[in-house]
C-alpha cells in the first residue's frame, strides 16, 4: 500500500526542550489504530553522535520506524525518512548533527507488515549547543597549571595560575594585560591560587590555598588594596580551625548579596562571609555555612549553589544550606563509558539552556548535565590539540561561551 506524508510544513515548533503534545506533522492513510505510537523519550549527545531513544507498547506487527528530523537550517521536517529496522528502540547517529549547533525537531513513527504508517510519536526538541567545537586555545600566556577562570561582568578575564603563584589577566580574545602577584607569604604574593571570584565591584576574591587565606583586591588599584583574611603567627600565614582560619582554601565564590563562601578543604567546611565595609575584612561576620563536607568546587547562580566533593557528588542547595538534589557524577559516568572518570574538579552552569557542565580532571572530559541531574553528553579525550583536554579543571560560562582551565595542557580553552 502507498503511503502518503501531509502537512510537514504546518508543524508548530514548540517552545521548551522536551516532549510535546503538539500535533504530529505526519498523517495516515490506513491507519485503524492498531498500529502503536512509539514515544520519544530521550535524546542525548555522547563524544560525536547522538541517541535517540523511544518507546512503544507492542513491537509484533512492527517491521520498521520512521523518522523525521529538523534541523537548525531547515524551515520544515526532512521529506525522505530515515528508516529504521524494528527489533531495537534507540538509534545512534553523528550525520545527525551535520548542520552544527542549535535546535533539532524530532518526529517517529512505526510502520506495520502491511506497510502501513502509524500515528506519529510526540514532538521531541533537542537543543545541540555545539561545545566539542573549541573556538580558541590560550596556550602563549606562559601559564602553568592554571586552576580556575573568571569573567566579570564588563568582560575582563582573570585566571589563577596556580603554579606561577599569580593572578592573570587576559582580554576577552585571550591577549595578555597584566599579571599581579608572585610566589610569597606576603602582601601582594600568592602561594598556589586556586580559587577566584568576582563581586559585584569587580574586586577579585582569591583562595590562597597554600598561604591557608582568602585575598581580595582591586585589579586596577593592586597594591594599595590588597586585604587578607586568615590565621597568622609573627606576622606569618598560619592554617587554623577557628571561623575567619582556613587549612587550604581551594575554591570561592560571591553569592547573591555580596557576601562570600570558601571551601576550607582541610578543614572539611565551608565558611560565610558577610562583609561589613568595601575595603577590607574588618568587622566582616563569618558563619559555618555547613560543615563535615570536603567540597572541591563552589558555584553559585542567584539563588542555588552547587557544592562538589572529592568524592564525585554535586550538592544542589540553597543559601540557606537546605539541599535541593544530589548528582552522582561517579555513576553518571561510569554508566556511558566514561569508567576513567572518578575525579571531578569544576563546575559552570548555562541558564538560559540550563545545562551544567562538570570537568573531570582524571577523566580528561567535560560531562554536560540538566539541571535535573540526567547526562545530556560529554566532550573531549585525553591530549594536547583543540578540544582535548589534560586535566581541565575550573570553568566558567560568560557571554555564551564555555571557559575551561587546563592544569595538564597549562592553558585556557573557549567552547562556543
Amino acid at each position: 500500500m502507498k503511503r502518503v506524508i501531509l502537512g510537514l510544513c504546518m508543524i508548530i515548533a514548540i517552545a521548551v526542550a522536551g516532549c510535546s503534545k503538539t500535533a504530529s506533522p505526519l498523517t495516515v492513510v490506513a491507519d485503524n489504530g492498531s498500529i502503536p505510537v512509539p514515544t520519544i523519550v530521550d535524546v542525548s549527545y555522547s563524544g560525536s553522535s547522538i541517541t535517540l531513544q523511544w518507546s512503544v507498547s507492542d513491537e509484533t506487527d512492527i517491521t520498521s520506524y520512521e523518522l523525521y528530523v529538523k534541523s537548525p537550517k531547515d524551515a520544515v521536517y526532512s521529506q525522505t525518512p530515515i528508516v529504521i529496522p524494528a527489533g531495537t528502540t534507540s538509534y545512534s547517529s553523528s550525520a545527525l548533527l551535520a548542520d552544527g549547533a542549535g535546535e533539532y525537531y524530532f518526529v517517529l513513527s512505526a510502520v506495520n507488515s502491511k506497510n502501513e504508517q502509524g500515528r506519529s510519536s510526540n514532538i521531541f526538541k533537542f537543543n545541540f549547543q555545539g561545545y566539542k567545537v573549541s573556538i580558541a586555545s590560550w596556550s602563549g600566556l606562559s601559564l602553568s597549571g592554571p586552576q580556575s577562570i573568571a569573567v566579570s561582568s564588563s568582560k575582563r578575564v582573570f585566571i589563577a595560575d596556580t603554579n606561577g603563584h599569580r593572578i592573570v589577566e587576559v582580554t576577552a580574545s585571550g591577549n595578555f594585560v597584566q599579571s599581579f602577584g608572585s610566589r610569597g607569604s606576603s602582601t601582594g604574593h600568592f602561594y598556589s591560587p586556586m580559587g577566584l571570584a568576582i563581586d559585584s565591584s569587580g574586586r577579585i576574591v582569591v583562595a590562597d590555598s597554600n598561604n591557608d587565606r582568602i585575598v581580595r583586591f582591586d585589579p586596577d588599584n593592586f597594591s594599595s588594596t590588597f586585604v587578607t583574611l586568615g590565621k597568622l603567627e609573627s606576622g606569618v600565614p598560619e592554617s587554623g580551625t577557628e571561623l575567619g582560619e582556613f587549612n587550604f582554601p581551594v575554591s570561592c565564590i560571591v553569592g547573591p548579596s555580596g557576601e562570600i563562601y570558601v571551601s576550607d578543604l582541610l578543614n572539611s567546611r565551608i565558611q560565610k562571609i558577610e562583609l561589613a565595609n568595601s575595603t577590607d575584612f574588618s568587622g566582616a561576620s563569618i558563619s559555618l555555612y555547613q560543615s563535615g563536607i570536603d567540597a572541591r568546587e563552589l558555584m553559585c547562580t542567584s539563588s542555588k549553589m552547587y557544592v562538589l566533593d572529592n568524592s564525585g557528588h554535586l550538592y544542589i542547595k540553597n543559601f540557606s544550606g537546605a539541599l535541593l538534589s544530589t548528582i552522582n557524577l561517579v555513576s553518571q559516568a561510569h554508566a556511558n563509558g566514561l569508567t576513567k572518570a572518578n575525579s571531578f574538579r569544576g563546575v559552570a552552569i548555562d541558564e538560559s539552556s540550563q545545562e551544567l557542565f562538570v570537568s573531570s580532571n582524571d577523566g580528561h572530559t567535560v560531562l554536560v548535565f540538566s539541571t535535573s541531574g540526567s547526562l545530556r553528553a560529554y566532550f573531549g579525550v585525553e591530549g594536547d590539540g583543540s578540544g582535548n583536554f589534560e586535566e581541565p579543571a575550573g570553568m566558567c560560562f560568560a557571554d555564551n561561551k564555555l571557559y575551561v582551565a587546563e592544569v595538564g595542557n597549562s592553558r585556557v580553552q573557549v567552547f562556543r
